[in-house]
């Protein structure tokens, strides 16, 4: 996936939430030139999206992290992070989805990927998420994946209503087509 420098900077902001950084640390942390990042903070700074903090004769900068549209920004980038992962955990999956922190965009460098999977191969599921390599600054810490088969979904509600009123407010990421004729 290609990302401007703008979207570079602004990810990893919403990746931590809670800190501030110098423009050189930033630089280095995602791998473009000081000048760039200099001219993105200063471009991100008047439009209202991030904070600056004079120190000594270097400026901290920091997310405005109650600014509205970035819930929704911050929802798209791990949408984008995460397509990879879940392109490879359609072949063995029935259903997919993104509930908690991360889906609502307010999510920390502290949060975990909460995924709920239906699948009948929980093994060959926990592969593939075991192997799958996400940036740092993606924003979340690791994968934590809640495998049930296609029959434990069907009682969800019944059995656990409060934890299937979460998954109603989640993402579907990924629901594999019904053959109807095979019905």
């Amino acid at each position: 996936m290609i990302k401007t420098t703008h979207q570079k900077v602004l990810s990893f902001f919403l990746a931590h939430p809670t800190q501030s950084f110098y423009g050189s640390e930033i630089s280095k942390k995602i791998g473009i030139s000081i000048g760039q990042t200099s001219q993105v903070l200063n471009g991100l700074f008047k439009a209202g999206l991030v904070k600056k903090e004079r120190k000594g004769k270097t400026e901290l900068y920091n997310i405005v992290a109650d600014f509205p549209v970035l819930k929704t920004y911050k929802v798209l980038n791990t949408l984008v992070s995460i397509a990879p992962l879940i392109e490879k955990l359609q072949n063995v999956s029935k259903r997919i989805i993104l509930y908690g922190s991360c889906a609502k965009g307010i999510n920390t460098d502290e949060s975990d990927l909460d995924l709920f999977i239906t699948s009948n191969y929980a093994e060959k599921v926990l592969d593939i998420i075991s192997h799958y390599a996400y940036e740092e600054y993606y924003g979340f810490s690791e994968i934590r994946p809640v495998i049930k088969k296609a029959v434990e979904w069907l009682v969800l509600e019944e059995k656990d209503p409060v934890f299937y009123n979460e998954l109603q407010k989640g993402i579907l990421l990924y629901e594999k087509e019904i053959d109807e004729s095979r019905l």
